[in-house]
């Protein structure tokens, strides 16, 4: 089976130096930016005027530092979160306990554990066994049954792969051996490209344990609201919405990318895949049995009444007392960067309920969240259209964190469900069009490499992507009976 590990050296078109040379420009003005514009919004503004205490304007600049470094790509995600952590200690703004609560919340040790798990399922080469036995088994006879493949088991591996770039390096290599002479650029390759993406990022924000940022929405979220949402009832929650999603995401690829020409599938490869697949070993084993295990301690939870996280973080401190995680394992496959981010972020907005920034938040969005109590469809409409406009600019993560940790405070003074708030922000931010937007769009096609650029980069898969950001708005339109029904309204 081909492995899952990203290329160290791809061959680039001419499309990707020009794109790289853009990039650099980009870095030059946003370094700029940044030295300039903080500068200028903190002196040029008359804070004592506006009745804003100095902790409080060093806040808000801190945080303007900190967006300009995300809307520009200057750094890794996680550095400008502790940028932040550092500029609030040093300059006093918050205590210590505040500024580092993140690092001891709930959605901290969960997040760790279930990357932990991940890990398992990952590393001991499990997730590949159970694809690899999947397309033998069904042995696809037609380009449909195995586009459906690929897009089905993106589906399954969402709730067990915290990481839409960890599904996309786990996915990609298989569909890149498998259709060896398949026409480059033909509306098949574009559809198995979109059947990909599509598999690994749909239903991220279905599931709780899907994405890593979803733990820290979930954080953000007050205990009331983190007790009602759990694993379960998120999952309920979204169900509906999920399924409808994936319905009107195989009727657009149907239509898009419709033909009659025959693709042939490398059965041989698929076989001899298959017969190069040793018996399982212990880790396999393991990560089976706490699979099982954790979905089983989760469903009767009514029962036990042991906190999610608890649960979770007991089957990580097992991982490492059985050395069933080693330290390299731990170090290698774990994001500690993302896990930096999280805690970081968490606490970021604790500071913001410190300084008592939540009145003056809400006021900054007083146009938006008069609708959610009164109009719930132009609210939606207007959140959906902040979030796209954010993407354009920002990463996801970071619109996630900047648009929830403003709206969802805002919601216990006018009204309307946290969660629904925070869950459409988690699923139209999960949309993209352009390939930078989106970090796992651009890890599938370095894994898949230089022969895949051009599919990625055509009009029809651009097409489709914006398609989806409508039908996304669509499917969350259709489910507000469903959530009606089940309270969430």
């Amino acid at each position: 089976m081909a492995t899952t590990t990203a290329p160290t050296h791809i061959e680039q078109p001419a499309q990707s130096v020009r794109a790289s040379s853009s990039m650099k420009l980009v870095q030059v003005v946003g370094w700029l930016v940044l030295l300039i514009v903080p500068l200028c919004f903190h002196f040029s503004m008359d804070w004592e005027a506006l009745k804003i205490s100095d902790s409080v304007s060093q806040c808000l600049t801190l945080l303007l530092c900190a967006v300009i470094m995300w809307v520009f790509r200057l750094l890794p995600d996680f550095v400008p979160s502790v940028f932040l952590m550092v500029g609030l200690l040093s300059m006093g703004v918050a205590p210590p306990e505040i500024v580092f609560s993140g690092y001891s919340s709930q959605a901290f040790f969960l997040a760790l554990s279930v990357l932990s798990l991940s890990n398992v399922i990952t590393s001991s080469g499990l997730s590949q066994r159970i694809l690899s036995f999947v397309v033998y088994k069904w042995r696809p006879k037609n380009k449909y049954m195995f586009s459906s493949i690929i897009f089905t088991f993106g589906l399954l591996t969402t709730p067990f792969i915290p990481s839409t770039n960890g599904r996309a390096s786990l996915i990609a290599p298989f569909l890149n051996d498998a259709l060896e002479h398949i026409a480059q650029n033909s509306r098949e390759h574009q559809r198995l490209a979109v059947a990909l993406l599509g598999g690994i990022s749909l239903l991220s924000p279905m599931f709780l344990s899907a994405k890593a940022i979803n733990l820290l929405l979930w954080g953000m979220l007050s205990t009331q609201d983190q007790y009602s949402f759990n694993f379960t009832f998120w999952f309920i929650a979204a169900l509906v919405p999920g399924m409808i999603l994936i319905v009107l995401f195989i009727i657009a690829q149907a239509l898009v990318f419709y033909n009659q020409k025959h693709i042939p599938i490398n059965h041989e490869l698929l076989e001899s895949q298959r017969h190069n697949v040793t018996k399982m070993n212990n880790q396999e084993i393991v990560g089976v049995i706490a699979v099982v295990s954790f979905i089983f301690l989760i469903l009767t939870y009514s029962y036990h009444h042991i906190e999610i996280h608890l649960i979770a973080f007991i089957l990580f401190f097992s991982f490492l007392f059985f050395k069933v995680i080693n330290r390299t394992q731990l170090s290698t496959f774990t994001d500690w960067g993302f896990l930096i981010f999280l805690g970081g972020m968490i606490g970021f907005t604790n500071v913001l309920q410190f300084l008592q920034l939540n009145d003056l938040i809400a006021t900054s969005f007083a146009w938006l969240l008069q609708y959610i109590d009164t109009d719930i469809h132009l609210f939606i409409l207007l959140l959906s259209a902040l979030v796209f406009v954010f993407r354009l600019f920002i990463s996801i993560n970071a619109t996630v964190i900047l648009l929830a940790g403003a709206l969802l405070p805002a919601t216990a003074v006018y009204g309307g469900s946290a969660w629904l708030v925070g869950f459409v922000i988690l699923m139209m931010s999960e949309s993209f069009i352009w390939p930078y937007q989106a970090s796992y769009y651009m890890q599938s096609i370095a894994v898949l490499g230089s022969r895949h650029w051009d599919v990625f980069h055509s009009h029809r898969v651009y097409a489709i992507n914006g398609l989806i950001f409508l039908l996304k708005l669509a499917t969350i339109y259709l489910s507000l009976p469903y959530w009606k029904f089940l309270g969430v309204l």
